[in-house]
């Protein structure tokens, strides 16, 4: 097989199974990107009423910061021009505290999600679009937010996967956003 036909380090973008969407990467022409949390979709949340979060990144960053009490990064997170530069920020967070976040996350993930995909029509129709597909993040580097592996190497290694919190998160809330378009 030559290099220029070899699947990139981190794997596809998007692959499909008869059961899973795999998803990695925000290659902005794909919907799937739509997924990601860097993927530039702008939303606010009630309890932040005069802030608009550029990313999905920025306001996971910026509830971390402000969960650890450290203010200074959260207003810096607000100002980063990139989810990559948040993201970073987010890693300086001082006094963090890993049990105070692990019991946060899960929270901060849905509502992140469901804020984005509640407001944003483009990133609601992606998300819904994956009919009922199990979501997961093919990121082979990160074993929380993702699964730690490719999504075409993933399937069958189910019992290995990680935490895959953006995958839960997401599948929780297009079940609640079908939920809510049903009583409506």
């Amino acid at each position: 097989m030559s290099s220029s036909s070899q699947a990139p380090p981190f794997g596809p973008a998007v692959h499909y199974t008869s059961k899973h969407l795999f998803f990695y990467g925000y290659e902005l022409q794909l919907p799937e990107a739509r997924l990601q949390n860097w993927y530039p979709a702008s939303f606010t949340d009630p309890k932040f009423p005069a802030i608009r979060f550029q990313t999905g990144e920025h306001y996971i960053m910026y509830r971390k910061a402000l969960i650890m009490g450290d203010d200074s990064i959260a207003e810096r997170i607000l100002n980063a021009a990139t989810p990559k530069e948040a993201g970073k920020l987010g890693r300086e967070v001082k006094y963090y505290d890993g049990d105070k976040w692990k019991e946060a996350v899960d929270e901060v993930a849905e509502t992140c999600n469901y804020l984005k995909y509640s407001q944003v029509e483009e990133c609601r129709q992606a998300l819904l679009d994956s009919g009922n597909k199990f979501l997961a993040e093919a990121s082979p580097v990160d074993r929380n937010w993702g699964i730690g592996f490719r999504g075409d190497e993933a399937e069958g290694k189910e019992d290995e996967w990680g935490r895959n919190l953006l995958g839960k998160a997401l599948m929780k809330v297009r079940d609640r956003l079908r939920e809510e378009a049903a009583t409506q």
